[in-house]
């Protein structure tokens, strides 16, 4: 799940932070993990399931 979850957030990581690594990318999209919900993470773990 979080894969999946990382990949539809970095295009929006890089759109933020032009020149930003993947390293970089990898720690904000982290933080925003910790900050879903429920039942967004919920969703994530299906759409790993499929």
């Amino acid at each position: 799940k979080w894969i999946l979850y990382r990949q539809s957030k970095s295009a929006e990581v890089i759109r933020l932070n032009p020149g930003v690594t993947a390293t970089e990318i990898s720690k904000v999209v982290s933080e925003w993990w910790k900050n879903e919900t429920p039942e967004i993470k919920a969703y994530w773990q299906a759409m790993a399931e499929e």
